[in-house]
Parts: structure tokens; C-alpha cells; sequence
């Protein structure tokens, strides 16, 4: 079976919303190195409460009283996820949270004829997704599954571009970061990391598509993925 070059398109809504009860500050460094780690995920499991670094590794939360007994979970790509308990956080403290780095085996780069195909949405204002300023983080995603693979087509597939539509901005400047995820077929949803690097798109525009380039990246997968906003 050949395989595929995939673009994937979505469509987000951004609004503004305002919430929160306590603040929390601080940055997220390299633990060896004591570098800034930028984009790193911040956030309580299974909620909407999350946000990521900034390039200097600062970070800035706020955590409402009813998670106050929740863990506040930092990951990023590359290292070992930390924990803290939300309980024992002063806020606008100032904390620095240290991430070990985890060892990454590379895969190698085959080269075979490929054939561009485009899956997604691209003409219909389905699955809106509304973040907001205050609980940046949150994720929506887009399940690839083959079902609606054009005739011929079919996994394993290449990717190399993934698109995301701005319906309406309010709040100026925002990024997102794109990711691949495993489909785990015992819960339906996004699971393991296939992306081994962070691609973060930084923008102003209110309204247009978001191009996120793949095509450094150029791995294989060899059947269904979630693509992750």
C-alpha cells in the first residue's frame, strides 16, 4: 500500500472568560541544566484548569477552591512528568518546579513515493471549541481512523501539515501547540505522545487558518491517531 501525505483541518473559537480563585507562579526548569524549559504542560487532571510556559519557562495558573485538594501536574516532551499538591501552594509565591530529562529513541527516516491527501474539515464550522484567556492548556482533538480516507488511500501515512481554522479572536495574541497521539482503543480517546518534538504556533490573526509544519518531523503512522490542538 502506498503511502500517504495527510493535512488535517479543524476549527477553534476563541473568547475571553474570566474566573479563579488562587494564583499560581513560578518557572519550569531543566533540572540538570537549571535551563528554562518553554511549553511545558501545567495542569490538574481530568479539568479544564491548565496552561503552558512561557519561553522563559514562567508559568502562571489560576486554581479555583474547589480543586484545592487536586495535584497540579507539569510534563513536557522529552522529561518526567511532576506533581504537586495544589493544598500546599502559597499563591504568587514564586516556585521553581525542576523536570528530569527522559532518553528519546529517534526513528529512522525511510523515503518512499508519497501522494498528498487532505482529511479533516475544511468547509464546515463543526466541532467549535471555546478556551478562554484564564484556563489556557485545554486541548481538543480530531480523530484520523482511515474510515474517510479517499479511494486507494490508507494508513501507514506521512504527515506533513496540520491546519487549524481561528473562527473569531478576541484576545489578541495566543499560541498552540500541535500533537500526534495514539488512538487508545480501550478508552476511545488521545493517548500516548507520537510526536517527539513541541511545534508551537504563535498568532494574532482573528480569523484564518493556522499552519502547523510537519514536515521536519516526517514520521510514519501505521493506523489511527488523534491529531491534537
Amino acid at each position: 500500500m502506498k503511502r500517504q501525505l495527510a493535512t488535517f483541518l479543524i476549527f477553534v473559537l476563541l473568547s475571553t472568560l474570566a474566573n479563579g480563585q488562587k494564583t499560581i507562579i513560578g518557572k519550569v526548569l531543566n533540572k540538570t541544566t537549571h535551563e528554562p524549559i518553554p511549553f511545558a504542560n501545567i495542569g490538574i487532571l481530568n479539568s479544564n484548569i491548565g496552561t503552558i510556559s512561557n519561553m522563559d519557562g514562567s508559568f502562571s495558573i489560576l486554581i479555583p477552591e474547589r480543586l484545592s485538594h487536586e495535584t497540579l501536574i507539569f510534563t513536557s516532551l522529552g522529561y518526567y512528568k511532576q506533581d504537586l499538591a495544589v493544598i500546599n501552594l502559597q499563591p504568587n509565591k514564586g516556585y521553581t518546579v525542576y523536570l528530569d530529562e527522559m532518553a528519546i529513541m529517534l526513528r529512522p527516516v525511510v523515503i518512499t513515493p508519497l501522494k498528498d491527501i487532505i482529511l479533516g474539515n475544511e468547509k464546515y464550522r463543526g466541532g467549535n471549541y471555546e478556551p478562554d484567556t484564564v484556563y489556557a492548556g485545554r486541548a481538543v482533538s480530531l480523530l484520523i481512523d482511515g474510515k474517510n480516507f479517499p479511494k486507494g488511500t490508507g494508513f501507514p501515512v506521512y504527515i506533513k501539515n496540520a491546519k487549524l481554522y481561528i473562527l473569531f479572536n478576541s484576545i489578541g495574541s495566543y499560541k498552540f501547540r500541535v500533537r500526534i497521539n495514539k488512538y487508545d482503543s480501550l478508552t476511545g480517546k488521545p493517548g500516548e505522545d507520537l510526536l517527539e518534538e513541541s511545534i508551537i504556533v504563535e498568532s494574532k490573526i482573528s480569523n484564518g487558518w493556522l499552519n502547523f509544519d510537519l514536515k521536519k518531523s516526517y514520521f510514519s503512522v501505521k493506523g489511527p491517531f488523534f491529531v491534537t490542538f
